[in-house]
């Protein structure tokens, strides 16, 4: 527990990698600092900015550094210093742990006109302007998406966001579809399938189905459906485990259905892998 003569009069914001952190403390070492951003003490070193991305002091784990407002920090790997990371789904070695988002996008042969993303588990997606500096740590994930913000439009291009397999599985199976950003998570999609085949448990039988693609995927699993309009079953009862959300102007009824833990392959998993799934829970009929 910190004693209060290192409490601080007022949080002060510090950045770790491009992670922003308000601490309520004066000071920290190095391992309460790398432990803060949810890293290894053990496996990772802590650098402070001292001049610019090129210009950087190892900081020693049990060092106490005195804390003032927007502090730059990164931490490195000890033993691996060539820095793995996924654009797309696709691994890179970067050539330098400091890199742009235009250099990142470079990396991964992004257009220009894409956005790049970094995925974070516990808070929402980071867009990563060209010009803005990234502090890059092994694992982290990015993910492109075309820019297409004009008068509010969330419609986007799935041929330019999607692996061209689910393209394929979606054609093959002639859907039409539509693939919309969410507006309040950019790096989410939703896709919505027009006259979808509930079968014979509910009606009505036709609906809109839509299903949200999530930042990673198809390393990152899907989970549960929505469709509107609401369905019944064929007895009039409602489906369990239902309950209605609001997306993209319009009122869907969730179905919470989830596969078991661990059974989402990130190599097989995809759109044939989930509707399969759907399809399943569909003639359940529950």
């Amino acid at each position: 527990m910190e004693s209060n003569h290192n409490l601080s009069k007022y949080p002060i914001e510090i950045t770790i990698g491009t992670t922003e952190y308000k601490v309520p403390l004066q000071s920290m070492t190095a391992n309460e600092i790398k432990k803060l951003a949810g890293a290894n003490v053990e496996e990772y070193d802590l650098y402070l900015e001292v001049d610019g991305p090129e210009e950087t002091e190892l900081i020693p784990d049990e060092q106490r550094v005195i804390l003032v407002d927007e502090m730059q920090f990164f931490i490195k790997h000890r033993v691996n210093p060539d820095v793995s990371i996924t654009i797309d789904t696709v691994n890179y070695t970067a050539p330098k742990h400091a890199m742009t988002g235009r250099e990142l996008k470079q990396l991964a042969n992004i257009p220009p006109e894409f956005a790049l993303y970094l995925i974070q588990s516990a808070r929402s997606d980071i867009q990563i302007p060209d010009d803005q500096i990234v502090y890059l740590i092994t694992d982290e994930q990015f993910i492109s998406m075309k820019s297409n913000i004009n008068n509010g439009n969330t419609l986007v291009d799935a041929a330019a966001v999607l692996p061209q397999r689910e393209i394929s599985y979606l054609k093959a199976n002639g859907f039409q579809y539509e693939l919309r950003r969410n507006p309040e998570n950019p790096s989410e999609l939703f896709l919505t399938i027009d006259n979808f085949d509930m079968g014979e448990n509910y009606s009505p039988r036709h609906v809109t189905m839509l299903v949200k693609i999530p930042a990673g995927f198809p390393s990152a699993a899907m989970d549960m459906f929505w469709v509107k309009p609401a369905v019944t079953k064929s007895d009039g009862h409602l489906p369990a485990s239902v309950c209605d959300e609001q997306y993209i102007g319009s009122t869907w009824q969730r179905f919470s259905r989830h596969r078991d833990q661990g059974t989402w392959n990130p190599i097989t998993g995809g759109l044939r892998a989930h509707f399969t799934f759907v399809s399943e829970a569909l003639r359940k009929g529950e």
